[in-house]
Order: structure tokens, then C-alpha cells, then sequence
């Protein structure tokens, strides 16, 4: 006597047809996310007058948040003649002075702002 025995699982499904099934769904769009620092200034910094001073902040988050920087609450750059008697620069966040004057002692912000929200950083600058 031949005996034949057929296993077969319920559970188990077909292989897919690669004409008939849907593309797996892409995935979800990232989180949106508040903005985080990556780089910050000391929270004091010392220069010699006449020397020429960058300050930089860098951050992270999604969207990528913008950097702003302003000086003692006022935003930089400063208009032209303005009678702060310093020149900046803001360039790619960070804040520049080709060569410190007097004027340049004071609290620096920047900020970080995106969609989600804003955080502030400061730092003192002081011309020895």
C-alpha cells in the first residue's frame, strides 16, 4: 500500500504577484521638530581691540531653523549709520567684526527659529 501525505498550512499565503501588488507605501514625512543648538559661542568672550572676532551658532532641527543674531536687543547687521561705530556681518550664522572696536563690548543673541519654535543663546563679548 502507497500511502501520500499532503501537508499543507492554512496560514501560509501565496508568493505575490509582482503584476498585481500595490508598491509598499512610502514612508511618513519626518517629524517636525524644534529647533536644537549644534555650536555656541563661550558664554564670555575676550578680545583685544583691533582684532578681528566671529561668533557662531549652528543648530539643528526640522524645518531647519533660520539664525538670527542682534547685540545688546538690537538686530544685526546694523543699518548703516547706525552710531554704533562697529561694523558686523552676519554670514551664514555667525556674527563678524573685521576688527573690534570699543563698541563692540555688549550681549550677543542668536537665535534659532524654525516653524516649530525658537531657543536664544547669548554671549558677552568683551574688548580687553
Amino acid at each position: 500500500m502507497l500511502l501520500t501525505l499532503v501537508c499543507a498550512n492554512p496560514l501560509s499565503h501565496p508568493p505575490p504577484d509582482p503584476f498585481t501588488t500595490p508598491p509598499p507605501s512610502p514612508p511618513p514625512p519626518p517629524q517636525p521638530a524644534l529647533p536644537s543648538f549644534r555650536l555656541t559661542p563661550p558664554a564670555v568672550v575676550e578680545i583685544r581691540l583691533g582684532e578681528p572676532a566671529r561668533l557662531t551658532c549652528d543648530a539643528w532641527g526640522r524645518p531647519q531653523p533660520v539664525i538670527t543674531w542682534s547685540k545688546d536687543g538690537v538686530a544685526l547687521p546694523l543699518p548703516l549709520g547706525h552710531p554704533a561705530g562697529q561694523q558686523y556681518q552676519v554670514v551664514n550664522g555667525s556674527v563678524v567684526m573685521p576688527a573690534v572696536g570699543r563698541g563692540a563690548t555688549g550681549v550677543y543673541t542668536c537665535r534659532a527659529r524654525n516653524a516649530e519654535g525658537t531657543i536664544a543663546h547669548s554671549s558677552t563679548l568683551l574688548v580687553m
